[in-house]
């Protein structure tokens, strides 16, 4: 349910270094990256707070980028936790943006830099609203308050940064400057093998992408061989999010991209067994016969959470589209 909130924004329009409102919003001791001790203020303010407690050197949080987070919330009444990444060891993803996060946390997290642990204490208006969340035993009168440490920041622009790898004859050709959308050329008389062709335009040295990860790319994908595009996540301005060798995406993906590292440009020629099959995609114009090119960019990974035995609430979902 979209809602926007200027009163909140507006009384943060002027944030310094050490945030909105001061330490009357609460904190978060300890070091970065390690569960902190979130502190609950007394009086709780009846207005959006926001503070910095550690402050970093990274990229800006803007108004669609992609962040990933380790993230404990509570409600302000009692002290209740109900969200706590660090219990599994696997920070969150979440896109800017796209109304999957509480409207506080939108606000307070815009123009946060990466590196810095950010503490939002939410007024009910801008957290769970008039509906509370009963599941979370949250209700409409509830104040919460989060601690997000911001490990990642992608913007819409971020795009590989590996080493070139040497051109291989016979493949459709690519070129692209930094931040921009790749492009993709055909040889003449161009006829794809059948074969899924997985090959390296630049090679990164970062982690390797694992099966079970949540894979952070940008891509951009066309038809064979005339070289529709059907999807990109640089049009959208948007970097995107899949879970990746789980079968939620085609399998030439999972073939593809596990094991590649992060850093990484991938240019993949998938034939139609490996793409969406006989049946194709009818909202995308792809027919079942045809080859598909990708040119994807790995920009990070979210390692799938570690079992555990304390039940928790996710705060986002993954970004999606309707390709790949």
């Amino acid at each position: 349910m979209p809602r926007h909130y200027l009163t909140a924004a507006l009384a943060c329009a002027a944030l310094t270094i050490a945030g909105c409102g001061g330490d009357s919003g609460g904190s978060a001791g300890g070091t970065f990256g390690q569960q902190p001790q979130i502190t609950i203020p007394n009086p709780v303010p009846t207005s959006l707070t926001v503070t910095t407690p550690i402050t970093g050197k990274g990229p800006k949080i803007g108004k669609t980028d992609f962040v990933i987070a380790h993230v404990v919330a509570k409600v302000v009444r009692g002290g209740t936790e109900f969200f706590n990444s660090f219990k599994n060891g696997t920070p969150v993803g979440f896109p800017m943006g796209s109304g999957q996060l509480l409207p506080g946390w939108e606000t307070g997290l815009d123009s946060k830099t990466e590196g810095s642990r950010v503490v939002i204490l939410t007024p009910p208006a801008d957290a769970f609203g008039e509906q509370g969340n009963p599941d979370l035993k949250i209700t409409k009168d509830d104040s919460v308050i989060a601690s997000f440490d911001i490990l990642s920041v992608f913007t819409a622009d971020a795009s590989a940064d590996g080493t070139p790898v040497a051109p291989v004859a016979g493949l459709p050709t690519v070129t692209a400057e930094a931040g921009k959308k790749p492009k993709i050329t055909f040889p003449a008389n161009y006829k794809p093998s059948g074969k899924l062709v997985v090959q390296p335009l630049l090679q990164g040295s970062g982690e390797t992408i694992v099966s079970g990860d949540t894979l952070v790319a940008q891509y951009v994908g066309v038809i064979a061989p005339g070289g529709k595009q059907f999807d990109a996540s640089w049009d959208r301005k948007q970097v995107a999010s899949f879970p990746i060798g789980v079968s939620q995406v085609i399998p030439g993906w999972d073939k593809g991209l596990v094991g590649t590292k992060i850093g990484s440009r991938v240019l993949l020629v998938i034939p139609p067994a490996d793409g969406y099959g006989k049946s194709g995609n009818a909202q995308a114009g792809i027919k079942g016969t045809d080859t598909l090119v990708f040119v994807v960019d790995v920009l990070g990974r979210i390692p799938a959470p570690k079992p555990t035995t304390t039940a928790t609430t996710d705060t986002s979902t993954a970004a999606t589209s309707t390709t790949p």
